[in-house]
């Protein structure tokens, strides 16, 4: 391990047997979390130092996604994981044996360094020993950027061909190198087929990356404030254009309004004529309708002496039907007066 000063949070995810205890107590760390996937092992951890104040054992299997998986244990705990082992694992180590596969609950890494709340403000210290999953891991914590709550990180680096899913080194250090950790060191402190790549965070290319991001975001943004200038600009000119336009239908609009006036005021003189018009109509009706009630009253009267007279007729006819006969017979004797 290489020398850090002093941490505030020392957290090792696959502690295992804690055989790292006493070179984590050395830096003088504010508290130490083991996590360990092994139900046994956490047992241990617990018993043998319960006198440890500053350490935290914690029994939970973690990974990238979460959800139930198979926890493999085999005679060399080195090894024990959510992954079987590939044939080159089984030839490096010929008497590897499964001893049992437990189904277990598995908590995301992101979910669980969530779980642990804001992280002391001094150097932390992040070891990551899952076989096969440490990728994995890796990129969920970079790209929730949780990463950056660690001011040190160790990963134990499995081959990739003793595990289906295992990681290659370049990959690891290039994912790091990524999210600006620098690679300050690497050892093999238990056998030569698991590497331990050890990262320090390089707060300045932090920093500057940043900036970089920040100057790259206004400057999109500017860009979108150009085009959006651009943009009302042109609707601008097409205002412009549609208001010229307006103008003029304006103008026309007031020359057809002028006409139109000039035919309203010419229709409101005949209007005053035809209202004048139908006053004398008005006028001459009523004169009209009176002289109707005198003609229609005279020939009631007419009609009352039609009445009379005709009903007094038949004996004007007789009278004058006597009077004729009177007038025949005076004519006779007259003509006999003659005759003598």
């Amino acid at each position: 391990m290489k020398k850090i000063g002093n941490p505030g949070v020392i957290l090792h995810i696959g502690a295992g047997r804690g055989s790292d205890l006493k070179q984590y107590l050395t830096l003088d760390p504010k508290c130490i979390v083991f996590v360990e996937a092994d139900l046994e092992f956490a047992k241990l951890l617990t018993d043998s130092y319960s006198n440890i104040p500053q350490l935290s054992v914690v029994n939970k299997v973690i990974t990238s996604q979460g959800g139930e998986v198979s926890f493999h244990k085999f005679n060399l705990s080195d090894y024990n994981g959510i992954y079987p082992p590939g044939d080159k694992l089984f030839e490096l180590y010929p008497g590897l044996k499964e001893k049992e596969c437990v189904r277990q609950r598995s908590q995301k890494i992101v979910d669980f360094l969530e779980s642990l709340g804001s992280l002391s403000d001094k150097s932390n210290y992040l070891i990551i020993d899952t076989p096969g999953e440490e990728r994995a891991i890796i990129n969920s914590i970079v790209n929730s950027k949780q990463i950056y709550e660690f001011e040190f990180v160790d990963i134990f680096c499995t081959r990739e061909d003793f595990f289906n899913t295992g990681s290659h080194l370049k990959s690891i250090s290039s994912l790091m190198s990524h999210a600006c950790y620098e690679l300050i060191g690497q050892a093999s402190p238990y056998n030569n087929d698991r590497l331990v790549l050890h990262f320090n965070k390089n707060s300045l290319q932090i920093e500057y990356l940043d900036l970089k991001n920040r100057y790259q975001t206004k400057s999109d943004e500017n860009s979108k404030y150009k085009h959006k200038v651009t943009q009302l600009k042109d609707q601008l000119d097409i205002l412009n254009i549609d208001n010229e336009a307006t103008k003029i239908k304006l103008e026309n609009f007031q020359k057809e309004n002028l006409i139109a006036n000039k035919k309203i005021n010419e229709n409101n003189i005949k209007l005053d004529s035809l209202k004048k018009e139908k006053h004398d109509l008005e006028t001459q009706l009523e004169k009209a309708e009176k002289e109707i009630l005198i003609l229609k009253q005279q020939i009631k009267e007419l009609s009352n002496k039609n009445y009379d007279y005709e009903r007094k007729l038949p004996l004007i006819n007789k009278e004058f039907i006597k009077a004729e006969a009177q007038i025949e017979l005076i004519k006779d004797i007259m003509i006999s007066n003659k005759a003598f």
